[in-house]
């Protein structure tokens, strides 16, 4: 008996890690049959667990986005998508190889190359900061600008699975399930559960509210199925479409627009009005005027109703000025700490404007301010455009207004798309319409599972001729 749980556990070890080599081949596998089924994984991880915990009492554990880091430097979760990209990049370049030329006429993504350039610059950044004797894990830290090249390779993992209509068809129906198991998650949890925990309203503020999500990027998965629902709905129903999907386009859309009004985040209710009105641009003329005779009183009714259940003290004393009560001054001057964050970080900018201070630096650390890390104080701030501004000048600016255009000409040169294309190229502009507020005025850059997010809706038109390119070429 002794020797037997001596050989356990000397050979226990072992058999676990040539376990965990075979089930790696076996993915590895499955991944080259099967390319959408890595990115589909992946999704599925950022699309079910939350990566923040700020304003839940007496919780300081980590997520699952921030796990392995001891060991591995970077989280283990990032360390898999790099892996998963490498390998379905590997895989694609094969079999254009054994292809022959089939493949090459397809279109350049010209957003990978972007999202190179992040890469290089934050190359640069290291030099850089190493030269200075600024500590590498300083300079990759999360309140840098490592998150938005990490995107890159999301985009990467993606495109890598687009091969066909199959393709679009199949992240077109993952993307509408996954909004509608969260937001029917979100309304059971906020009608019998108490809510979101994370509940900074009620457990810090001490406002009498519940809400769906605090964390924007659970609304925006909501959003993104709003966007695909809509788009088969209004704009072009998909042929022969069965009962049980019109059913789950009309599911979609009215329990992810309550997840979202019921969230009481600002920056989703404007994200939500701007995405509405990239929907009334693209409107027949007839359903134009019915949205806004009919949908759009009823939207910004519950809007406001949720609004003053949320802003109801500060309305009593400010009005309209309510809903941007924390940019009014305060105890300490006469303007807010948020409105004092922009500041600094604005001088930091025009300081050094062409480089800017850095992936490590900080604005001017002040105790006005109350959400400054100790250890790091003015290291991160709410403007995302300001951040990339601060942290690495017009360099960074024009990378970003990069995206922005590659984005944008890919979206206006897609003509002629079937039902589940134009739905996707839809989902992808609405989602980022949605994230304007939150990239003028929150923290999305610092955040991992944000920038992902961000990465996948700059993708999809990318994904959908990508997809169209390569069934036709095979």
């Amino acid at each position: 008996m002794e020797e037997l749980q001596l050989a356990l556990a000397y050979g226990l070890p072992m058999l676990m890690a040539l376990g965990a080599a075979l089930a790696l081949v076996l993915i590895a596998g499955l991944a080259w049959s099967y390319p959408m089924l890595p990115g589909l994984a992946f999704l599925a991880v950022i699309f079910t667990f939350s990566s923040s915990r700020y304003g839940v009492v007496g919780d300081s554990g980590s997520t699952i986005y921030s796990r392995g880091t001891g060991q591995l430097f970077f989280p283990a979760l990032l360390w898999l998508l790099l892996l998963g990209a490498v390998w379905m990049g590997l895989a694609r370049s094969m079999g254009q190889a054994v292809r022959g030329r089939a493949l090459a006429s397809q279109p350049a993504a010209s957003l990978q190359r972007w999202f190179l350039l992040w890469f290089l610059l934050l190359l640069g950044h290291i030099g850089v900061g190493l030269a200075l004797d600024v500590p590498l894990a300083e300079i990759l830290d999360g309140n840098g600008f490592i998150y938005v090249p990490v995107a890159g390779l999301l985009v990467s993992l993606m495109l890598a699975g687009a091969r066909d209509a199959r393709s679009v068809a199949t992240l077109l129906l993952f993307i509408e399930l996954a909004a509608l198991a969260k937001a029917c998650f979100g309304l059971v949890r906020w009608a019998g559960f108490g809510g979101d925990p994370a509940n900074v309203y009620a457990n810090v503020e001490k406002l009498a509210v519940k809400l769906t999500f605090f964390e924007l990027n659970d609304s925006l998965i909501c959003l993104l199925g709003m966007a695909v629902a809509v788009s088969q709905l209004f704009l072009q129903r998909a042929p022969g479409e069965r009962p049980w999907r019109r059913a789950l386009h009309w599911a979609v859309l009215l329990l992810g627009l309550a997840c979202v009004v019921l969230s009481f985040r600002r920056t989703a209710w404007v994200g939500l009005l701007l995405s509405f009105g990239w929907l009334l641009w693209h409107l027949r003329p007839q359903q134009r005027l019915a949205a806004l005779l009919l949908a759009a009183p009823v939207l910004l009714a519950a809007i406001g109703f949720v609004a003053y259940r949320r802003l109801g003290a500060q309305a009593d004393q400010f009005g309209l000025l309510s809903l941007v009560y924390d940019l009014m001054g305060s105890r300490y001057g006469s303007e807010g700490a948020r409105v004092l964050e922009l500041r600094l970080a604005a001088r930091e900018f025009i300081d050094s404007p062409l480089w800017g201070n850095g992936a490590w630096g900080r604005y001017a650390a002040t105790s006005q301010i109350a959400w400054q890390d100790g250890a790091r104080p003015g290291s991160f701030l709410h403007s995302g455009l300001l951040h990339v501004a601060m942290k690495t000048g017009l360099i960074g600016l024009v990378l970003t207004a990069g995206l922005i255009q590659a984005f944008l000409r890919r979206s206006w040169s897609l003509k002629g798309l079937d039902s589940a294309s134009q739905a996707l190229l839809a989902a992808g502009s609405m989602g980022l319409l949605f994230m304007v507020p939150d990239f003028l005025f929150g923290t999305p850059i610092p955040q991992y599972r944000t920038m992902l997010l961000i990465g996948l809706c700059l993708s999809l038109p990318f994904f959908v001729a990508r997809a169209r390119a390569t069934q036709a070429a095979s």
